[in-house]
């Protein structure tokens, strides 16, 4: 079971994102590697997300690479704008960060990039910042590197943890701009 869509950005996106990712916008357009593809606005990915997240059996844990710094505030931010937070916090029971994982699992590599960690782990590399080679890496790099359940525990937060850290931080911005 899958579900994907390139989602059109509401601000420009930049060079160097651009250069990862080899996401161009032109007008109305997206294009990945200079060939147009099909994308959706912010509030369709969000209904799309919800309505697979749905059909997935209990619990639902969401894994990611860095997700706990960086995935989990854009993906709530993106909720929150679209009136979506109470909907998918009943749908998800929390979130593996695999960075936090694999640090705990491989404790002595140079570098925690899922680059890095998947050429140490397969020997090979894979084509970086294409979200279903991500996808599909980090899902050969758990099922093949025999994590721990403690590892995984320590790995693991929930939705409220996320909700927190964003209030924290909306009232730390919040306290600095006000000085």
């Amino acid at each position: 079971m899958t579900w994907s869509t390139y989602v059109f950005p509401k601000q420009p996106i930049s060079k160097g994102a651009s250069d990862i990712t080899v996401l161009s916008i032109a007008g109305n357009r997206m294009y990945h590697h200079g060939k147009e593809v099909i994308s959706s606005s912010v509030s369709c990915a969000i209904e799309g997300f919800l309505s697979f997240i749905q059909q997935v059996p209990r619990p639902v844990f969401l894994a990611g690479h860095n997700i706990k710094v960086f995935d989990c505030p854009l993906l709530f931010n993106a909720l929150e704008n679209n009136e979506k937070v109470s909907e998918f916090v009943k749908l998800i029971y929390g979130f593996i960060d695999t960075k936090v994982l694999f640090k705990k699992q491989l404790p002595n590599l140079s570098s925690y990039s899922q680059e890095n960690i998947y050429k140490s782990v397969t020997g090979n590399n894979y084509n970086a910042h294409d979200a279903l080679e991500d996808v599909s890496s980090l899902q050969l790099l758990v099922n093949t590197s025999n994590v721990s359940i403690q590892s995984c525990n320590e790995a693991t937060f929930d939705c409220n943890y996320v909700l927190s850290s964003l209030a924290y931080s909306m009232c730390i911005t919040e306290k600095y701009f006000n000085l």
